[in-house]
Parts: structure tokens; C-alpha cells; sequence
């Protein structure tokens, strides 16, 4: 394990570097494609359809993809806390900021997210209907999901493995700009154009937007 975590710390930087390399590049080439601007004058708010895009319009009960499929949705949420939390162990850990009694409480919330993450890995694998409009790319990127949420898990536990998660990181940062996690940025981008436009066109309704 020490070799492992030798090896791992010289290699981390490239595998960041790589990364955050890739990521601004890939993203500078979707922006320089532009945006079209509508020439209708406004009806509405293109803020509040930007707010309303980002925060309502994503409770369970807005799509009747995830009125219909709750435990899907649970799956989703707790795989992305998961993950966000297990990174934010690993910045915490990377500063020695985090004190031993917050160990369990990462340990459980990267379980979980394994645990999500890992169900919806066979939900997409077994039934035909996800089955077929599967890639590669799909498979693979809940794997190395699943594999850094793995390695997140075991380190809160005992951390005389961190080399391997330091492992599953490298991986999962190089693989990040290349597959469909890139859309951990273009989720961002995606969303506030939706509001925009909708809002903008006075789509949504102007009362507290969460009963409809």
C-alpha cells in the first residue's frame, strides 16, 4: 500500500492537470458554437426562469419521468450527494481539516452513494428499455463512479488506503472530460438556457412554483 500511495501522489497532478485541461477546452469549443438570441419581444422573466430552472423545476414531482419512477429518482440523488460529499472529504483530507468523528458520517454518505449508484448500474443493464439506449459510456462512467465512491468508503474506515482511492480518483479524472460526466458542467449551462427561454417567452407562472 505504501508503493501504491507513492506512486499515486506523483501521478495525481497529471491526472488533475489533464482534466482541468481538457474540461476548458472542450467547454470553449461548445461556447464558441454561440447562442442565438430571440428577436421577439419578452413576455417574461428570463431570471426567473433561470432560478425556476435550476431549483424548482427539479422536484420529484415536476416530470412524470420522476413522478412515475420515485425510486429512480432517490437512486439519482443519493449517487450525486454521495459523490459530492465524498469530495468533499477528499478536499477536507487534503488539508487535514476533517476531525475523526466526521469519518463515519462520510463513510455513510459514500455507501449510499455507492449503493445508488450500483442500483442504477443493473436498473440499466437489465431492463431492456434502458438497456437499448445504452453506451458504453454509460456503463463506464457509473463504474469509475462507483469505484472512487468505493474507495471513498474504505478510507473513512481505514486510512491506510488511501493510495487506492487515490487510484480510483486518478482514473475517474482522467475519464471525466471524455465521457458523459462531462455534464457536470453542461448541466449548468443546459438548465440556464431552458429557464432563460422559457422564461423569457413567459412560459412559467409567476406565483411560488412549487405545487405545479
Amino acid at each position: 500500500m505504501e508503493l501504491l500511495d507513492h506512486l499515486t501522489r506523483l501521478v495525481f497532478p497529471y491526472a488533475l492537470a489533464w482534466c482541468l485541461f481538457l474540461l476548458v477546452l472542450r467547454t470553449a469549443v461548445v461556447l464558441r458554437r454561440g447562442y442565438k438570441v430571440e428577436l421577439g419581444a419578452p413576455k417574461g422573466s428570463p431570471r426567473r426562469g433561470i432560478l425556476y430552472s435550476l431549483t424548482f423545476s427539479m422536484l420529484p414531482w415536476k416530470k412524470d419521468s420522476t413522478r412515475r419512477h420515485p425510486w429512480t429518482y432517490a437512486a439519482g440523488m443519493g449517487m450525486h450527494l454521495g459523490i459530492f460529499l465524498t469530495v468533499l472529504f477528499a478536499l477536507g483530507r487534503r488539508f487535514a481539516s476533517w476531525p475523526d468523528w466526521s469519518l463515519p458520517i462520510f463513510a455513510v454518505a459514500a455507501f449510499v452513494g455507492l449503493v445508488s449508484a450500483l442500483g442504477l448500474f443493473v436498473k440499466r443493464g437489465t431492463r431492456a428499455y434502458m438497456h437499448a439506449i445504452s453506451t458504453l459510456d454509460d456503463f463506464l462512467a457509473n463504474a469509475l463512479v462507483q469505484l472512487y465512491l468505493l474507495g471513498g468508503f474504505l478510507t473513512a474506515l481505514f486510512p491506510a488506503l488511501n493510495g487506492f482511492w487515490r487510484l480510483t480518483a486518478i482514473l475517474l479524472l482522467l475519464y471525466v472530460p471524455l465521457g458523459k460526466i462531462y455534464h457536470m458542467l453542461l448541466f449548468f449551462v443546459s438548465r440556464s438556457l431552458f429557464g432563460l427561454q422559457f422564461g423569457r417567452r413567459g412560459v412559467l407562472r409567476h406565483d411560488l412554483p412549487i405545487s405545479y
